[in-house]
């Protein structure tokens, strides 16, 4: 699960390449691809449903995602433990996958993702001034 909105940990991954096991849905999906990665199929729903699971380990921050119309990409289970399976089971796979992730990566115009965070970071320090 990505706890970051840029998902710079699967950049990593890729640019390393080694294929990620990722929720089919977010930011990353501008550089994630059922050829560099694997795609976990989804619901989307409300925050509070899964944070108020008893399973949950963020029961008490769930206070934090209670906006009204808030919706976040919910992995299916079944789905999750097939593609893990999958991928333990074929080393070949991952190791494609993680080729192809590699040379997606490398294809990536890392100054203008630069340039675009600055501007961004400098917005945010701008608007809490």
């Amino acid at each position: 699960m990505q706890f970051e909105g840029v998902g710079l940990p699967f950049l990593e991954s890729l640019a390393s390449g080694v294929p990620v096991i990722v929720t089919g849905w977010g930011g990353q999906m501008d550089f994630l691809t059922s050829k560099n990665s694997f795609l976990i199929p989804y619901r989307l729903q409300n925050p509070l449903t899964s944070m108020s699971s008893r399973h949950s380990i963020s029961r008490k921050i769930g206070y934090l995602f209670a906006q009204k119309g808030q919706l976040w990409a919910e992995p299916e289970l079944p789905s999750l433990k097939k593609i893990m399976r999958v991928a333990y089971e074929n080393p070949g796979l991952c190791k494609q996958k993680g080729l192809q992730g590699r040379r997606d990566v490398l294809a990536l115009p890392w100054d203008r993702a630069r340039v675009k965070m600055k501007r961004v970071i400098e917005t945010v320090i701008r608007f809490k001034n």
